[in-house]
C-alpha cells in the first residue's frame, strides 16, 4: 500500500511509503482530532491509498489493516522472548524481544 494526504489549504503533500504505515496512522489521528475539535470539514484533507482517493474513515481502516497485515507476519515469523536488562528479578527488569523462530 501506498498512502498520500494533501493539505488543500497549502497544497502541502505528505507521501507515506507502503511499510510506513505507522507515520500514516499518526498523521490521520492528528487529522482526527483537529476536525472533530475545531468543527473543521474533511474536505481539506485529500487522502490517497494504493493510487485512490478515499474518505478520512476509509483512510484509518486502510492504517488499521497495515497494521493487522505487519502484526500476522511478525508472528509468522519470529517469536516473543523476554530477556533481562537489570541486575536484579524484578518484574521491571525485564522487555520483550522478537527473535527469529
Amino acid at each position: 500500500m501506498k498512502f498520500q494526504i494533501t493539505y488543500k489549504a497549502t497544497g502541502e503533500v505528505a507521501k507515506f511509503r507502503a511499510n510506513d504505515w505507522q507515520s500514516f496512522d499518526s498523521e490521520i489521528g492528528s487529522i482526527l482530532r483537529y476536525v472533530y475539535t475545531h468543527n473543521t470539514p474533511e474536505s481539506d484533507y485529500e487522502f490517497v491509498v494504493d493510487g485512490q482517493s478515499v474518505s478520512l474513515a476509509l483512510a484509518e481502516k486502510a492504517a488499521n489493516f497495515a497494521r493487522k497485515e505487519w502484526e500476522a507476519k511478525r508472528t509468522e515469523t519470529k517469536k516473543p522472548i523476554r530477556i533481562s536488562v537489570g541486575a536484579t528479578c524484578l518484574p521491571n527488569t525485564y522487555k520483550t524481544v522478537w527473535v527469529k523462530k
